[in-house]
C-alpha cells in the first residue's frame, strides 16, 4: 500500500486501538500465482514479544490449501472512509478521499483443531465482551463444538510488515480543514462522522 508520509500512523497502539475496533478484515494471499481473497474477523495479540494475527476460515475454502501451504498473504483493516468534495475549499483543487486503513503483512500457518479452539475462544471473547452479552463459548457442548470445529481451518500469521494510512487532510490549512470537518458533519453519515473526529483528533495530537 502506498502511504504518503504526511499521512503515515506509526503509534502502534492507535494501530492496535484501530484493528481491535475494526476487526474484520480481508485476507489476500498469493501462491503459485493464484490470488485467494476471504473476508473474516482477525485478532491482533503478541506472543513472544511478536506481533501476530489468528482467525479461521471455513474448511470448504479455496484459500485453505494457501494456509495450508503457508503462503504469504495481507489483511486489510478498514472501515471509516468519506468523500472529500472540491467545492468544500477556499481555492481550486480536485476532490479526494479520506480514510484510516491498516495493512499487515506475513506468512500463514495452519492452526490444529486444538489451537483453532483456543483462537475460537480468544475470537469469541473478544467481541463478545465488547456485546455484553454474556454468551461464552465454553456454553457449546463438546461434541456441538468439536462438530464445528471440523468444518473450520484455523490459521496464525507472524506479522512482518505493517503499513498504516490515516488519510485526514492533513495537508490542509487550518481554515480548509475546519471547513472539511464542518461539511462532514453538516452531510451526517456515520463514516462522514467518524472521518470528521478522526481528522480533528489527528490535527489536535499533533498540534501539541
Amino acid at each position: 500500500m502506498y502511504v504518503a508520509p504526511l499521512n503515515q500512523q506509526t503509534d502502534h497502539q492507535a494501530i492496535k486501538n484501530y484493528v481491535d475496533d475494526h476487526g474484520f478484515a480481508t485476507l489476500v494471499s498469493s501462491c503459485n500465482d493464484e490470488i485467494a481473497t476471504t473476508h473474516t474477523p482477525l485478532v491482533f495479540t503478541h506472543r513472544d514479544g511478536l506481533p501476530l494475527i489468528h482467525g479461521h476460515i471455513a474448511r470448504a475454502n479455496g484459500q485453505t490449501a494457501h494456509i495450508q501451504k503457508g503462503c504469504r498473504a495481507t489483511a486489510i483493516f478498514m472501515d471509516a472512509h468519506a468523500y472529500i468534495s472540491s467545492s468544500w475549499y477556499d481555492h481550486v483543487n480536485v476532490p479526494t478521499w479520506n480514510y484510516l486503513a491498516v495493512h499487515m503483512q506475513g506468512r500463514l500457518r495452519a492452526l490444529d483443531e486444538d489451537a483453532t479452539l483456543a483462537s475460537l475462544h480468544e475470537l469469541v471473547g473478544q467481541y463478545e465482551a465488547s456485546d455484553g452479552s454474556g454468551f461464552h463459548i465454553s456454553q457449546m457442548t463438546d461434541s456441538d463444538l468439536r462438530a464445528h470445529l471440523r468444518g473450520l481451518q484455523g490459521f496464525v500469521m507472524e506479522v512482518d510488515h505493517i503499513e498504516a494510512s490515516w488519510k485526514l487532510s492533513q495537508n490542509r490549512d487550518d481554515h480548509n480543514h475546519a471547513t472539511i470537518v464542518a461539511k462532514l458533519r453538516e452531510r451526517g453519515d456515520e463514516l462522514s462522522l467518524a472521518i470528521a473526529r478522526e481528522m480533528e483528533k489527528w490535527r489536535q495530537d499533533h498540534q501539541k
